[in-house]
Protein backbone atom coordinates (compact mmCIF):
# COMPACT_ATOMS: atom_id res chain seq x y z
CA UNK A 1 0.00 0.00 0.00
CA UNK A 2 1.58 3.28 -1.06
CA UNK A 3 1.30 6.55 0.89
CA UNK A 4 -1.90 7.48 -0.91
CA UNK A 5 -3.45 4.10 -0.21
CA UNK A 6 -5.19 1.67 -2.50
CA UNK A 7 -8.57 3.41 -2.51
CA UNK A 8 -8.88 6.82 -4.15
CA UNK A 9 -12.52 7.88 -4.35
CA UNK A 10 -13.19 10.55 -6.92
CA UNK A 11 -15.54 13.50 -6.54
CA UNK A 12 -17.24 15.08 -3.58
CA UNK A 13 -19.01 13.23 -0.82
CA UNK A 14 -16.13 11.18 0.57
CA UNK A 15 -14.12 11.70 3.73
CA UNK A 16 -11.45 9.70 5.52
CA UNK A 17 -11.45 8.22 9.03
CA UNK A 18 -8.12 6.97 10.36
CA UNK A 19 -7.49 4.61 13.27
CA UNK A 20 -4.52 2.79 14.68
CA UNK A 21 -3.18 0.95 11.65
CA UNK A 22 -6.26 1.29 9.43
CA UNK A 23 -8.10 3.75 7.18
CA UNK A 24 -11.80 3.94 6.30
CA UNK A 25 -13.15 5.92 3.34
CA UNK A 26 -16.65 7.10 4.24
CA UNK A 27 -19.31 7.68 1.63
CA UNK A 28 -20.92 10.75 3.23
CA UNK A 29 -24.59 9.80 3.50
CA UNK A 30 -26.32 13.19 3.26
CA UNK A 31 -29.76 13.07 4.86
CA UNK A 32 -30.02 9.43 5.97
CA UNK A 33 -33.18 10.23 7.93
CA UNK A 34 -34.91 11.44 4.77
CA UNK A 35 -33.61 8.42 2.84
CA UNK A 36 -35.17 6.07 5.39
CA UNK A 37 -38.48 7.91 5.20
CA UNK A 38 -38.53 7.92 1.40
CA UNK A 39 -37.67 4.20 1.19
CA UNK A 40 -40.45 3.29 3.64
CA UNK A 41 -42.96 5.40 1.71
CA UNK A 42 -41.96 3.79 -1.59
CA UNK A 43 -42.40 0.34 -0.12
CA UNK A 44 -45.80 1.08 1.37
CA UNK A 45 -47.13 2.47 -1.91
CA UNK A 46 -46.58 -0.73 -3.91
CA UNK A 47 -48.55 -3.96 -3.69
CA UNK A 48 -47.75 -6.15 -1.97
CA UNK A 49 -46.24 -3.70 0.52
CA UNK A 50 -42.58 -4.25 1.31
CA UNK A 51 -39.65 -2.72 3.19
CA UNK A 52 -35.99 -2.66 2.18
CA UNK A 53 -34.06 -5.23 4.29
CA UNK A 54 -31.08 -2.90 4.76
CA UNK A 55 -33.07 -0.81 7.24
CA UNK A 56 -33.44 -3.75 9.63
CA UNK A 57 -29.77 -3.46 10.51
CA UNK A 58 -29.63 -0.58 12.95
CA UNK A 59 -27.65 -1.15 16.14
CA UNK A 60 -30.41 -3.23 17.76
CA UNK A 61 -31.06 -5.14 14.54
CA UNK A 62 -27.38 -6.01 14.11
CA UNK A 63 -27.23 -7.36 17.67
CA UNK A 64 -30.33 -9.46 17.06
CA UNK A 65 -28.84 -10.84 13.84
CA UNK A 66 -25.71 -11.92 15.69
CA UNK A 67 -28.02 -13.68 18.18
CA UNK A 68 -29.80 -15.43 15.30
CA UNK A 69 -26.53 -16.92 14.07
CA UNK A 70 -26.14 -18.60 17.47
CA UNK A 71 -29.53 -20.34 17.40
CA UNK A 72 -29.37 -24.14 16.96
CA UNK A 73 -31.76 -24.06 13.98
CA UNK A 74 -29.74 -21.47 12.08
CA UNK A 75 -27.14 -23.48 10.17
CA UNK A 76 -25.78 -21.02 7.47
CA UNK A 77 -23.19 -19.12 9.54
CA UNK A 78 -21.55 -22.07 11.24
CA UNK A 79 -21.74 -24.26 8.10
CA UNK A 80 -20.07 -21.64 5.91
CA UNK A 81 -17.46 -21.04 8.63
CA UNK A 82 -16.61 -24.74 8.67
CA UNK A 83 -16.29 -24.83 4.87
CA UNK A 84 -13.98 -21.80 4.87
CA UNK A 85 -11.83 -23.31 7.62
CA UNK A 86 -11.45 -26.46 5.51
CA UNK A 87 -10.76 -24.85 2.14
CA UNK A 88 -8.88 -21.63 3.08
CA UNK A 89 -5.44 -23.18 2.64
CA UNK A 90 -6.27 -24.57 -0.78
CA UNK A 91 -7.77 -21.25 -1.88
CA UNK A 92 -4.66 -19.36 -0.78
CA UNK A 93 -2.42 -21.84 -2.57
CA UNK A 94 -4.36 -21.72 -5.85
CA UNK A 95 -5.00 -17.98 -5.95
CA UNK A 96 -1.58 -16.89 -4.74
CA UNK A 97 -0.55 -13.43 -3.46
CA UNK A 98 -3.56 -11.13 -3.45
CA UNK A 99 -5.48 -8.35 -1.72
CA UNK A 100 -8.66 -9.60 -0.02
CA UNK A 101 -11.63 -7.33 -0.78
CA UNK A 102 -14.77 -8.28 1.15
CA UNK A 103 -18.24 -7.02 0.20
CA UNK A 104 -20.66 -6.69 3.10
CA UNK A 105 -17.86 -7.49 5.54
CA UNK A 106 -19.77 -6.87 8.81
CA UNK A 107 -17.79 -8.18 11.77
CA UNK A 108 -15.32 -10.04 9.45
CA UNK A 109 -15.49 -13.06 11.78
CA UNK A 110 -15.54 -15.81 9.15
CA UNK A 111 -12.93 -13.94 7.11
CA UNK A 112 -10.32 -14.81 9.73
CA UNK A 113 -10.03 -18.31 8.23
CA UNK A 114 -8.92 -16.77 4.94
CA UNK A 115 -6.68 -14.17 6.59
CA UNK A 116 -4.96 -16.97 8.53
CA UNK A 117 -4.31 -18.89 5.30
CA UNK A 118 -2.84 -15.93 3.39
CA UNK A 119 -0.88 -14.56 6.34
CA UNK A 120 0.83 -17.93 6.63
CA UNK A 121 2.19 -17.27 3.14
CA UNK A 122 3.28 -13.64 3.59
CA UNK A 123 2.01 -10.08 4.06
CA UNK A 124 -1.63 -9.31 3.32
CA UNK A 125 -3.86 -6.29 2.71
CA UNK A 126 -7.55 -6.50 3.61
CA UNK A 127 -10.20 -4.14 2.16
CA UNK A 128 -13.59 -4.48 3.91
CA UNK A 129 -16.59 -2.81 2.25
CA UNK A 130 -19.71 -2.35 4.39
CA UNK A 131 -22.45 0.25 4.80
CA UNK A 132 -21.53 0.58 8.47
CA UNK A 133 -18.35 2.56 9.21
CA UNK A 134 -18.76 1.50 12.85
CA UNK A 135 -18.68 -2.18 11.91
CA UNK A 136 -15.58 -1.71 9.74
CA UNK A 137 -13.75 0.21 12.48
CA UNK A 138 -14.65 -2.37 15.16
CA UNK A 139 -13.56 -5.24 12.92
CA UNK A 140 -10.33 -3.40 12.02
CA UNK A 141 -9.44 -2.89 15.68
CA UNK A 142 -10.10 -6.57 16.39
CA UNK A 143 -8.14 -7.79 13.35
CA UNK A 144 -5.17 -5.54 14.03
CA UNK A 145 -5.02 -6.98 17.54
CA UNK A 146 -5.07 -10.52 16.18
CA UNK A 147 -2.80 -9.88 13.19
CA UNK A 148 -0.14 -7.24 13.88
CA UNK A 149 1.02 -5.70 10.61
CA UNK A 150 -2.16 -6.57 8.70
CA UNK A 151 -2.90 -3.71 6.31
CA UNK A 152 -6.53 -2.61 6.41
CA UNK A 153 -8.16 0.02 4.19
CA UNK A 154 -11.96 -0.01 4.28
CA UNK A 155 -14.83 1.58 2.37
CA UNK A 156 -18.00 2.54 4.26
CA UNK A 157 -20.59 2.42 1.48
CA UNK A 158 -22.83 0.01 -0.40
CA UNK A 159 -21.00 -2.63 -2.39
CA UNK A 160 -22.53 -1.14 -5.56
CA UNK A 161 -20.67 2.13 -4.93
CA UNK A 162 -17.65 0.49 -3.36
CA UNK A 163 -16.87 -1.99 -6.13
CA UNK A 164 -15.74 0.55 -8.75
CA UNK A 165 -13.17 1.86 -6.26
CA UNK A 166 -11.28 -1.45 -6.13
CA UNK A 167 -10.96 -2.00 -9.88
CA UNK A 168 -7.38 -0.68 -9.93
CA UNK A 169 -6.25 -3.11 -7.20
CA UNK A 170 -4.46 -6.10 -8.73
CA UNK A 171 -4.19 -8.91 -8.01
CA UNK A 172 -7.28 -9.06 -5.83
CA UNK A 173 -9.76 -11.60 -4.52
CA UNK A 174 -13.34 -10.44 -4.05
CA UNK A 175 -15.26 -12.07 -1.20
CA UNK A 176 -19.07 -12.12 -0.96
CA UNK A 177 -19.94 -14.44 1.89
CA UNK A 178 -22.97 -15.31 4.02
CA UNK A 179 -25.24 -15.93 0.98
CA UNK A 180 -25.98 -12.20 1.00
CA UNK A 181 -26.61 -12.71 -2.72
CA UNK A 182 -29.91 -14.29 -1.61
CA UNK A 183 -31.26 -10.94 -0.41
CA UNK A 184 -31.22 -9.53 -3.96
CA UNK A 185 -33.96 -9.57 -6.57
CA UNK A 186 -33.19 -11.35 -9.88
CA UNK A 187 -32.43 -8.12 -11.74
CA UNK A 188 -30.20 -7.00 -8.87
CA UNK A 189 -28.33 -10.33 -8.99
CA UNK A 190 -27.70 -9.83 -12.71
CA UNK A 191 -26.49 -6.27 -12.11
CA UNK A 192 -24.24 -7.52 -9.32
CA UNK A 193 -22.56 -10.15 -11.51
CA UNK A 194 -22.09 -7.54 -14.22
CA UNK A 195 -20.30 -5.26 -11.73
CA UNK A 196 -18.11 -8.13 -10.57
CA UNK A 197 -17.23 -8.92 -14.18
CA UNK A 198 -16.30 -5.30 -14.85
CA UNK A 199 -13.78 -5.06 -11.98
CA UNK A 200 -12.35 -8.60 -12.19
CA UNK A 201 -9.12 -8.56 -14.18
CA UNK A 202 -7.11 -11.53 -15.43
CA UNK A 203 -5.44 -13.14 -12.42
CA UNK A 204 -8.14 -11.94 -9.99
CA UNK A 205 -10.57 -14.27 -8.22
CA UNK A 206 -14.08 -14.13 -6.75
CA UNK A 207 -15.10 -16.25 -3.74
CA UNK A 208 -18.88 -16.51 -3.30
CA UNK A 209 -20.81 -18.14 -0.46
CA UNK A 210 -24.32 -19.41 -1.32
CA UNK A 211 -27.04 -21.19 0.64
CA UNK A 212 -28.28 -24.20 -1.32
CA UNK A 213 -31.80 -25.47 -2.03
CA UNK A 214 -32.74 -28.10 0.54
CA UNK A 215 -35.58 -29.63 2.57
CA UNK A 216 -38.16 -26.88 3.19
CA UNK A 217 -38.55 -28.05 6.80
CA UNK A 218 -34.87 -27.29 7.47
CA UNK A 219 -35.19 -23.85 5.86
CA UNK A 220 -38.39 -22.88 7.64
CA UNK A 221 -36.97 -23.92 11.02
CA UNK A 222 -33.85 -21.80 10.41
CA UNK A 223 -35.93 -18.68 9.82
CA UNK A 224 -38.49 -19.27 12.60
CA UNK A 225 -36.31 -20.32 15.54
CA UNK A 226 -37.97 -21.63 18.67
CA UNK A 227 -36.57 -18.82 20.80
CA UNK A 228 -38.30 -16.20 18.64
CA UNK A 229 -35.11 -14.24 17.93
CA UNK A 230 -35.84 -13.99 14.20
CA UNK A 231 -39.30 -12.58 14.88
CA UNK A 232 -37.85 -9.90 17.17
CA UNK A 233 -35.24 -9.17 14.48
CA UNK A 234 -37.89 -8.65 11.77
CA UNK A 235 -40.20 -6.55 13.97
CA UNK A 236 -37.33 -4.36 15.12
CA UNK A 237 -37.73 -2.38 11.88
CA UNK A 238 -41.10 -1.13 13.16
CA UNK A 239 -39.53 -0.02 16.43
CA UNK A 240 -37.00 1.90 14.36
CA UNK A 241 -39.80 3.47 12.30
CA UNK A 242 -41.47 4.61 15.52
CA UNK A 243 -38.26 6.22 16.78
CA UNK A 244 -37.09 7.84 13.58
CA UNK A 245 -40.23 8.41 11.51
CA UNK A 246 -42.92 8.92 14.16
CA UNK A 247 -44.78 5.89 12.76
CA UNK A 248 -46.95 5.48 15.88
CA UNK A 249 -47.17 1.69 15.53
CA UNK A 250 -47.92 -0.88 18.20
CA UNK A 251 -45.10 -3.30 17.48
CA UNK A 252 -46.75 -5.99 19.63
CA UNK A 253 -49.73 -5.91 17.28
CA UNK A 254 -47.63 -7.58 14.55
CA UNK A 255 -46.53 -11.16 14.12
CA UNK A 256 -44.17 -12.70 11.57
CA UNK A 257 -45.05 -15.30 8.94
CA UNK A 258 -41.95 -17.06 7.56
CA UNK A 259 -42.20 -19.73 4.91
CA UNK A 260 -40.29 -21.22 2.00
CA UNK A 261 -41.72 -20.56 -1.46
CA UNK A 262 -40.75 -23.73 -3.34
CA UNK A 263 -41.45 -22.25 -6.79
CA UNK A 264 -39.37 -19.11 -6.20
CA UNK A 265 -36.80 -20.99 -4.10
CA UNK A 266 -36.76 -18.34 -1.41
CA UNK A 267 -37.68 -17.88 2.24
CA UNK A 268 -40.07 -14.98 2.72
CA UNK A 269 -40.51 -13.14 6.02
CA UNK A 270 -43.73 -11.14 6.29
CA UNK A 271 -44.92 -8.92 9.13
CA UNK A 272 -48.68 -9.36 9.58
CA UNK A 273 -50.93 -6.80 11.29
CA UNK A 274 -53.11 -8.47 13.93
CA UNK A 275 -55.30 -5.40 14.17
CA UNK A 276 -56.01 -2.31 12.08
CA UNK A 277 -53.31 0.35 12.46
CA UNK A 278 -52.52 3.78 11.10
CA UNK A 279 -48.89 4.20 10.07
CA UNK A 280 -47.34 7.66 9.67
CA UNK A 281 -44.19 8.71 7.84
CA UNK A 282 -43.89 12.06 9.58
CA UNK A 283 -40.88 13.50 7.66
CA UNK A 284 -42.87 13.25 4.42
CA UNK A 285 -46.29 14.05 5.87
CA UNK A 286 -47.76 10.78 4.59
CA UNK A 287 -50.02 8.25 6.30
CA UNK A 288 -51.09 4.69 5.53
CA UNK A 289 -53.74 2.33 6.90
CA UNK A 290 -52.88 -1.31 7.55
CA UNK A 291 -55.91 -3.56 7.56
CA UNK A 292 -56.34 -6.53 9.88
CA UNK A 293 -54.32 -9.39 8.40
CA UNK A 294 -52.44 -7.19 5.93
CA UNK A 295 -48.84 -8.27 5.40
CA UNK A 296 -45.63 -6.40 4.64
CA UNK A 297 -42.70 -8.26 3.07
CA UNK A 298 -39.68 -7.39 5.22
CA UNK A 299 -36.96 -9.76 4.01
CA UNK A 300 -36.29 -12.54 1.53
CA UNK A 301 -33.52 -15.12 1.42
CA UNK A 302 -33.08 -16.89 -1.90
CA UNK A 303 -31.62 -20.37 -2.11
CA UNK A 304 -29.55 -21.52 -5.05
CA UNK A 305 -28.32 -24.49 -7.01
CA UNK A 306 -24.77 -24.64 -8.35
CA UNK A 307 -26.22 -24.91 -11.87
CA UNK A 308 -28.22 -21.69 -11.39
CA UNK A 309 -25.14 -19.75 -10.32
CA UNK A 310 -23.07 -21.19 -13.18
CA UNK A 311 -25.73 -20.20 -15.70
CA UNK A 312 -26.24 -16.70 -14.30
CA UNK A 313 -22.52 -15.97 -13.92
CA UNK A 314 -21.69 -17.24 -17.41
CA UNK A 315 -23.86 -14.47 -18.91
CA UNK A 316 -21.21 -12.06 -17.63
CA UNK A 317 -18.14 -14.08 -18.62
CA UNK A 318 -17.62 -15.46 -15.10
CA UNK A 319 -16.97 -19.15 -14.69
CA UNK A 320 -16.95 -21.49 -11.68
CA UNK A 321 -13.46 -22.85 -11.11
CA UNK A 322 -14.23 -24.97 -8.05
CA UNK A 323 -16.93 -25.73 -5.48
CA UNK A 324 -16.45 -26.43 -1.76
CA UNK A 325 -19.38 -27.73 0.27
CA UNK A 326 -20.32 -29.44 3.54
CA UNK A 327 -21.17 -33.17 3.85
CA UNK A 328 -24.91 -32.46 4.00
CA UNK A 329 -24.89 -30.22 0.92
CA UNK A 330 -26.46 -27.34 2.85
CA UNK A 331 -24.06 -24.58 1.79
CA UNK A 332 -21.35 -23.99 -0.81
CA UNK A 333 -18.34 -21.72 -1.29
CA UNK A 334 -17.56 -21.13 -4.98
CA UNK A 335 -14.31 -19.99 -6.54
CA UNK A 336 -15.02 -18.02 -9.72
CA UNK A 337 -12.72 -16.49 -12.32
CA UNK A 338 -13.27 -13.95 -15.08
CA UNK A 339 -12.66 -14.57 -18.75
CA UNK A 340 -12.16 -12.40 -21.84
CA UNK A 341 -15.34 -11.05 -23.35
CA UNK A 342 -16.17 -11.93 -26.93
CA UNK A 343 -16.22 -9.13 -29.47
CA UNK A 344 -19.64 -7.53 -29.42
CA UNK A 345 -20.71 -9.48 -26.34
CA UNK A 346 -23.18 -7.92 -23.92
CA UNK A 347 -25.21 -9.39 -21.06
CA UNK A 348 -28.48 -9.11 -22.97
CA UNK A 349 -27.21 -9.90 -26.48
CA UNK A 350 -29.54 -12.22 -28.32
CA UNK A 351 -31.91 -12.56 -25.39
CA UNK A 352 -34.39 -9.86 -26.39
CA UNK A 353 -36.02 -7.50 -23.95
CA UNK A 354 -38.10 -9.28 -21.30
CA UNK A 355 -41.68 -8.08 -21.00
CA UNK A 356 -42.19 -6.66 -17.51
CA UNK A 357 -45.02 -7.87 -15.30
CA UNK A 358 -48.09 -5.68 -15.55
CA UNK A 359 -48.63 -4.11 -12.12
CA UNK A 360 -51.62 -5.32 -10.13
CA UNK A 361 -52.07 -1.88 -8.53
CA UNK A 362 -50.42 0.70 -10.82
CA UNK A 363 -49.58 4.09 -9.24
CA UNK A 364 -51.87 6.00 -11.65
CA UNK A 365 -52.83 9.44 -10.37
CA UNK A 366 -50.31 9.43 -7.53
CA UNK A 367 -48.18 12.49 -6.77
CA UNK A 368 -44.66 12.86 -5.42
CA UNK A 369 -43.43 15.89 -3.46
CA UNK A 370 -39.99 17.33 -4.21
CA UNK A 371 -38.76 19.93 -1.69
CA UNK A 372 -37.23 23.24 -2.68
CA UNK A 373 -33.50 23.26 -3.34
CA UNK A 374 -30.82 23.13 -5.99
CA UNK A 375 -31.12 21.28 -9.29
CA UNK A 376 -28.05 20.59 -11.41
CA UNK A 377 -28.49 20.92 -15.16
CA UNK A 378 -26.22 19.93 -18.03
CA UNK A 379 -22.62 18.82 -18.25
CA UNK A 380 -20.69 20.47 -16.69
CA UNK A 381 -23.48 20.75 -14.12
CA UNK A 382 -24.97 24.21 -13.57
CA UNK A 383 -27.00 24.91 -10.41
CA UNK A 384 -30.60 26.14 -10.59
CA UNK A 385 -32.74 27.02 -7.58
CA UNK A 386 -36.19 25.41 -7.67
CA UNK A 387 -39.20 25.85 -5.42
CA UNK A 388 -41.02 22.91 -3.90
CA UNK A 389 -43.01 21.03 -6.53
CA UNK A 390 -45.40 18.09 -6.75
CA UNK A 391 -44.91 15.85 -9.81
CA UNK A 392 -46.96 12.98 -11.13
CA UNK A 393 -45.50 9.66 -10.02
CA UNK A 394 -45.96 8.35 -13.58
CA UNK A 395 -46.28 9.70 -17.09
CA UNK A 396 -49.87 10.61 -18.01
CA UNK A 397 -51.73 7.49 -19.16
CA UNK A 398 -53.99 6.96 -22.14
CA UNK A 399 -56.96 6.69 -19.75
CA UNK A 400 -56.19 10.08 -18.22
CA UNK A 401 -55.71 11.74 -21.58
CA UNK A 402 -58.87 10.11 -22.94
CA UNK A 403 -60.81 12.06 -20.30
CA UNK A 404 -59.52 15.27 -21.86
CA UNK A 405 -60.45 14.12 -25.37
CA UNK A 406 -63.93 12.92 -24.38
CA UNK A 407 -64.53 16.18 -22.49
CA UNK A 408 -64.05 18.14 -25.71
CA UNK A 409 -60.59 19.38 -24.79
CA UNK A 410 -59.62 19.97 -28.42
CA UNK A 411 -62.65 22.26 -28.88
CA UNK A 412 -62.14 24.41 -25.78
CA UNK A 413 -60.23 27.43 -27.08
CA UNK A 414 -59.51 28.76 -23.58
CA UNK A 415 -57.19 25.81 -22.86
CA UNK A 416 -54.90 26.50 -25.80
CA UNK A 417 -52.12 28.95 -26.53
CA UNK A 418 -52.55 31.02 -29.68
CA UNK A 419 -49.90 29.01 -31.52
CA UNK A 420 -51.29 25.71 -30.29
CA UNK A 421 -54.85 26.52 -31.29
CA UNK A 422 -53.71 27.62 -34.74
CA UNK A 423 -51.78 24.35 -35.18
CA UNK A 424 -54.61 21.97 -34.22
CA UNK A 425 -57.14 23.88 -36.31
CA UNK A 426 -54.86 24.02 -39.35
CA UNK A 427 -54.15 20.29 -39.17
CA UNK A 428 -57.66 19.31 -37.96
CA UNK A 429 -56.26 17.52 -34.91
CA UNK A 430 -58.88 16.11 -32.52
CA UNK A 431 -56.84 13.44 -30.68
CA UNK A 432 -53.23 12.24 -30.27
CA UNK A 433 -51.31 10.86 -33.22
CA UNK A 434 -52.60 7.42 -34.22
CA UNK A 435 -55.86 7.61 -32.22
CA UNK A 436 -59.00 6.54 -34.06
CA UNK A 437 -62.54 6.00 -32.77
CA UNK A 438 -64.27 2.86 -34.05
CA UNK A 439 -67.70 1.73 -32.88
CA UNK A 440 -67.52 3.80 -29.72
CA UNK A 441 -64.00 2.57 -28.80
CA UNK A 442 -60.63 4.26 -29.17
CA UNK A 443 -57.89 2.45 -31.09
CA UNK A 444 -54.22 3.47 -31.23
CA UNK A 445 -52.21 2.58 -34.34
CA UNK A 446 -54.64 -0.20 -35.10
CA UNK A 447 -54.89 -1.84 -31.67
CA UNK A 448 -57.34 -1.17 -28.82
CA UNK A 449 -56.31 1.67 -26.51
CA UNK A 450 -54.39 0.38 -23.48
CA UNK A 451 -55.54 2.55 -20.60
CA UNK A 452 -52.41 1.95 -18.49
CA UNK A 453 -49.85 2.84 -21.14
CA UNK A 454 -48.43 6.37 -21.28
CA UNK A 455 -50.14 8.56 -23.85
CA UNK A 456 -47.93 9.32 -26.87
CA UNK A 457 -48.07 11.29 -30.10
CA UNK A 458 -48.75 14.74 -28.63
CA UNK A 459 -47.16 18.12 -29.24
CA UNK A 460 -45.96 20.46 -26.53
CA UNK A 461 -49.13 22.51 -27.14
CA UNK A 462 -51.36 19.46 -26.60
CA UNK A 463 -49.45 18.59 -23.43
CA UNK A 464 -49.86 22.13 -22.09
CA UNK A 465 -53.59 22.18 -22.94
CA UNK A 466 -54.13 18.86 -21.17
CA UNK A 467 -52.23 20.14 -18.13
CA UNK A 468 -54.48 23.23 -17.99
CA UNK A 469 -57.59 21.05 -18.27
CA UNK A 470 -56.26 18.92 -15.37
CA UNK A 471 -55.70 22.08 -13.24
CA UNK A 472 -51.95 21.44 -13.37
CA UNK A 473 -48.98 22.46 -15.52
CA UNK A 474 -45.92 20.96 -17.16
CA UNK A 475 -42.73 20.65 -15.07
CA UNK A 476 -39.84 23.00 -15.68
CA UNK A 477 -36.68 21.28 -16.81
CA UNK A 478 -34.98 22.03 -13.48
CA UNK A 479 -37.91 20.52 -11.54
CA UNK A 480 -37.87 17.41 -13.70
CA UNK A 481 -34.09 17.10 -13.36
CA UNK A 482 -34.16 17.27 -9.57
CA UNK A 483 -37.06 14.83 -9.21
CA UNK A 484 -35.55 12.33 -11.63
CA UNK A 485 -31.88 12.37 -10.67
CA UNK A 486 -31.12 14.06 -7.35
CA UNK A 487 -30.11 11.86 -4.40
CA UNK A 488 -30.33 13.86 -1.13
CA UNK A 489 -29.14 10.82 0.83
CA UNK A 490 -25.67 11.22 -0.72
CA UNK A 491 -25.94 14.84 -1.86
CA UNK A 492 -25.27 14.18 -5.55
CA UNK A 493 -26.88 13.70 -8.94
CA UNK A 494 -27.44 10.08 -9.95
CA UNK A 495 -26.39 8.80 -13.36
CA UNK A 496 -29.76 7.05 -13.60
CA UNK A 497 -32.89 7.63 -11.50
CA UNK A 498 -32.37 4.39 -9.54
CA UNK A 499 -28.63 4.88 -8.89
CA UNK A 500 -25.36 3.91 -10.55
CA UNK A 501 -26.21 0.51 -12.04
CA UNK A 502 -26.31 0.94 -15.84
CA UNK A 503 -29.70 0.39 -17.52
CA UNK A 504 -30.65 -2.94 -18.98
CA UNK A 505 -33.95 -4.30 -20.37
CA UNK A 506 -34.95 -5.66 -16.97
CA UNK A 507 -34.82 -2.20 -15.44
CA UNK A 508 -36.01 0.14 -18.18
CA UNK A 509 -37.97 -0.01 -21.43
CA UNK A 510 -35.42 1.26 -23.95
CA UNK A 511 -33.27 -0.04 -26.75
CA UNK A 512 -36.17 -0.96 -29.03
CA UNK A 513 -36.59 -4.47 -27.62
CA UNK A 514 -40.28 -3.86 -27.00
CA UNK A 515 -42.66 -2.45 -29.60
CA UNK A 516 -43.80 0.55 -27.56
CA UNK A 517 -44.32 1.89 -24.05
CA UNK A 518 -45.55 -0.44 -21.31
CA UNK A 519 -48.02 0.03 -18.46
CA UNK A 520 -47.02 2.65 -15.90
CA UNK A 521 -45.61 1.10 -12.73
CA UNK A 522 -44.11 -1.88 -14.59
CA UNK A 523 -40.60 -1.19 -13.25
CA UNK A 524 -41.15 -0.68 -9.48
CA UNK A 525 -37.46 -1.14 -8.61
CA UNK A 526 -36.28 1.61 -10.94
CA UNK A 527 -37.96 4.66 -9.45
CA UNK A 528 -36.01 7.81 -8.61
CA UNK A 529 -35.24 8.83 -5.03
CA UNK A 530 -38.33 11.03 -5.00
CA UNK A 531 -40.52 8.25 -6.40
CA UNK A 532 -40.80 8.95 -10.15
CA UNK A 533 -41.67 5.87 -12.21
CA UNK A 534 -40.31 5.47 -15.74
CA UNK A 535 -38.46 8.78 -15.79
CA UNK A 536 -36.14 7.14 -18.32
CA UNK A 537 -37.35 5.10 -21.26
CA UNK A 538 -40.94 4.41 -22.37
CA UNK A 539 -41.75 8.00 -23.51
CA UNK A 540 -39.95 11.30 -23.89
CA UNK A 541 -41.59 13.83 -21.57
CA UNK A 542 -42.38 17.43 -22.46
CA UNK A 543 -40.96 19.98 -19.99
CA UNK A 544 -40.65 23.75 -20.04
CA UNK A 545 -37.02 24.63 -20.71
CA UNK A 546 -35.41 28.00 -20.04
CA UNK A 547 -35.54 28.83 -23.74
CA UNK A 548 -38.55 26.85 -24.88
CA UNK A 549 -39.91 23.29 -25.05
CA UNK A 550 -37.53 20.47 -24.12
CA UNK A 551 -37.87 16.66 -24.17
CA UNK A 552 -36.39 14.67 -21.27
CA UNK A 553 -35.91 11.01 -20.41
CA UNK A 554 -35.63 9.17 -23.71
CA UNK A 555 -38.11 6.59 -24.95
CA UNK A 556 -38.57 2.92 -25.69
CA UNK A 557 -36.58 3.47 -28.91
CA UNK A 558 -33.58 5.18 -27.25
CA UNK A 559 -30.38 3.11 -27.34
CA UNK A 560 -29.40 1.86 -23.88
CA UNK A 561 -25.85 3.34 -23.99
CA UNK A 562 -27.39 6.76 -24.71
CA UNK A 563 -29.82 6.62 -21.79
CA UNK A 564 -28.79 8.72 -18.76
CA UNK A 565 -30.50 11.15 -16.40
CA UNK A 566 -28.88 14.01 -18.36
CA UNK A 567 -30.38 13.04 -21.73
CA UNK A 568 -32.33 15.92 -23.29
CA UNK A 569 -33.54 17.18 -26.65
CA UNK A 570 -34.66 20.67 -27.64
CA UNK A 571 -37.75 20.49 -29.82
CA UNK A 572 -40.32 22.60 -31.60
CA UNK A 573 -43.64 22.99 -29.83
CA UNK A 574 -45.34 21.29 -32.80
CA UNK A 575 -43.10 18.21 -32.76
CA UNK A 576 -45.39 15.16 -32.76
CA UNK A 577 -44.09 11.60 -32.52
CA UNK A 578 -45.24 8.19 -31.21
CA UNK A 579 -42.41 8.30 -28.63
CA UNK A 580 -43.44 11.55 -26.88
CA UNK A 581 -45.70 11.95 -23.82
CA UNK A 582 -45.88 14.07 -20.66
CA UNK A 583 -45.92 14.20 -16.87
CA UNK A 584 -47.83 16.76 -14.76
CA UNK A 585 -46.69 19.18 -12.07
CA UNK A 586 -48.18 21.44 -9.38
CA UNK A 587 -46.65 24.21 -7.34
CA UNK A 588 -46.34 22.59 -3.93
CA UNK A 589 -48.26 25.29 -2.06
CA UNK A 590 -51.12 25.02 -4.56
CA UNK A 591 -51.14 21.24 -4.93
CA UNK A 592 -54.37 19.39 -4.19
Amino acid sequence: MDEQGLIRPGGAGWRVQRGEGFTVHLDTPGDAHLAFAAAVARGLEVRPRRLEPRFIYDEAGSELYEAITEQPEYYPTRTEGAILAACAGELAERIGPTTLVELGSGSSTKTRHLIDAWRARGALTYVPIDVSATAIAAAAVDLRGRYPGLRIEGVASTFQRGLPLVGRIHPKTLLFLGSTLGNLEPDEIAAFFRQISEVLAEGDAFVLGIDLVKDPAVLEAAYADAAGVTERFILNVFARMNRELGAGLDVDAFCVDSFYDVERQRVEMWARARRRQRLRVAPLGRGYTLAVGERILVEISRKFTIEHIEQEASRFELWVDDVFSDPDGYFAVLLLRGGPRRAGWSPTAGSGAPSPSRPEVPPVGAWRDVPAGIAWLGEPATPRQVAGVRLGATPVTCAEYRGFVDDGGYDRDELWSEEGLRFIQEHQIVAPLGWERRGGRWWVHGVPLDHLRPVTGITFHEAAAFAGWACARLPTEAEWEKAASWDPEHGRRRSWPWGELPPDPRRVNAGGGLAGPVAVGSYPHSVSFYGLHQALGDVWEWVQGEEGPVLRGGSWQTALPELTSMLRRSASGVHRAPTVGLRLAHDLEEAP
